[in-house]
């Protein structure tokens, strides 16, 4: 059986404090109804991702992306259909997000995000999100207790969240 294609845009639409992400509930009649998702929707054949995505942020949201950047890229195998999402970070847009198909919609702090059922294939992006926007790369340092000390002091003081540890 060959399975069917389905190219995807979602948005993780990023609150102005950048502390909080839009997600929506899928309608209880489609596939995973009832999980929660990353705004967005199917590319028609002759769109771009991000020429998909303003139109389903439009259609779903009634909103305007201002800005944008690719976030993640996911392939994802069902039983029935290989999904490739195409996922970019919406940092700004013009007018207030609300289901205009009647979906709920909500505001989550990023942290709180795995406490809500997603589909698997939007596991990667759940991750992506999450992931801190600054990281710390350590440079060599010969003395163990003055390596210590550094990344302590980098950790307390300059919250940070993700390092990179090099030899």
């Amino acid at each position: 059986m060959v399975k069917r294609r389905v190219h995807v845009a979602a948005a993780a639409m990023i609150s102005a404090d950048q502390k909080h992400v839009l997600i929506a509930r899928r309608p209880s009649n489609v596939d995973h109804g009832g999980l929660w998702e990353f705004p967005g929707g199917k590319l028609a054949p002759y769109e771009t991702g991000l020429e998909g995505l303003k139109r389903e942020l439009h259609e779903e949201l009634g909103v305007e992306i201002v800005r944008a950047q690719p976030l993640i890229r996911v392939h994802h195998e069902y039983p029935d259909k290989h999904i490739l999402l195409d996922v970019w970070q919406v940092h700004e847009f013009a007018g207030e997000p609300f289901g205009r198909e009647g979906q709920a919609v909500r505001w989550v702090p990023m942290n709180e995000l795995v406490n809500y059922p997603f589909p698997a294939a939007n596991l990667p992006i759940l991750r992506a999100v999450m992931l801190p926007t600054e990281y710390l790369i350590t440079g060599e340092e010969s003395d163990d207790e003055r390596f210590a000390s550094l990344l302590e002091r980098a950790l307390r003081e300059d919250s940070i969240r993700l390092v990179q540890l090099r030899t």
